[in-house]
């Protein structure tokens, strides 16, 4: 008997998106240097309310003494938090961290880039999917095969040899020109690399930040940091991750010609460990 076909249209909630950053600049006024502008507030407000809030990172220049700074930071960042959770934002599961001048003389950056805090977040994505009801589910796709050697093949090889260290995989993790967030492309390898960490719980894993064209160090580093704050955001522990950048010193391609090569340079390397023990 042939069934009836049902149409429906449901809106729903994913969060297949990878880790993008905000970032919000503060004035040097000594008596309004850690409050938004009305103008940052609004940008905040534009997230969606179930957007997964992972990181806000408080920052300051290195003008005053160390310890000035780092309460500076902190304060810029509690008032971040403390808008985000009055306007309905959940932050009670973000990593929260002060570090005052601790970028400001290494990263290039100049005074007015450092004085800042960096909101790193997950939005979701909101859809309206045809259901049908239909008289036969077809069979599921074949799962893609990973582009590059994040294999489990190449893991459990890993993990069985006494004598290996390290394992070392460029990742198929790319990102948007100038920004944390990764490219659709690749996040397919963003849930393989979870589910490798998920079902080997002896791996560690740090991860190496790359930029291509210019000298950026916060932001190698800022792309590594949102590959490892999307593992800790579904359950891995930070105990078992690491993450550096590299600016543009370690080109994967070079020189950099086209915008294919450019493309290839703004990526995240990931070197796993095995626990002690």
């Amino acid at each position: 008997m042939k069934l009836s076909i049902l149409f429906l249209f449901v809106s729903f909630i994913s969060f297949s998106q990878g880790p993008d950053t905000l970032q919000f600049y503060f004035a040097t006024d000594e008596y309004d240097s850690f409050t938004m502008s009305n103008e940052d507030k609004a940008r905040l407000n534009n997230l969606y309310k179930e957007t997964r809030i992972l990181a806000i990172l408080g920052h300051c220049d290195y003008r005053g003494s160390e310890d000035y700074n780092l309460n500076l930071s902190r304060q810029r960042m509690e008032h971040v938090r403390r808008h985000l959770k009055n306007n309905g934002f959940d932050v009670s599961k973000s990593s929260n961290e002060a570090l005052g001048e601790s970028e400001a003389n290494s990263s290039g950056l100049t005074l007015a880039k450092c004085r800042r805090v960096d909101v790193l977040f997950i939005e979701p994505a909101i859809e309206e999917e045809e259901i049908k009801e239909i008289e036969e589910l077809p069979p599921p796709p074949e799962p893609a095969q990973p582009k590059t050697g994040l294999s489990k093949t190449a893991i459990q090889q890993f993990l069985e040899d006494e004598t290996a260290e390290e394992l070392e995989l460029d990742l198929s993790l790319l990102f948007v020109n100038v920004s944390t967030r990764v490219l659709e492309e690749s996040r397919p390898e963003m849930f393989r690399l979870l589910e490798i960490m998920q079902n080997n719980p002896s791996l560690n894993a740090t991860f190496h930040g790359h930029v291509c064209c210019q000298p950026h160090p916060e932001l190698s580093e800022g792309r590594a940091r949102a590959v490892a704050l999307f593992l800790r955001e579904y359950g891995i522990s930070e105990d078992r991750l690491s993450y550096m950048g590299h600016s543009n010193n370690q080109p994967k391609v070079w020189p950099e010609v086209t915008d294919e090569d450019r493309k290839q340079n703004r990526r995240v390397v990931v070197v796993f460990t095995k626990s002690d023990g």
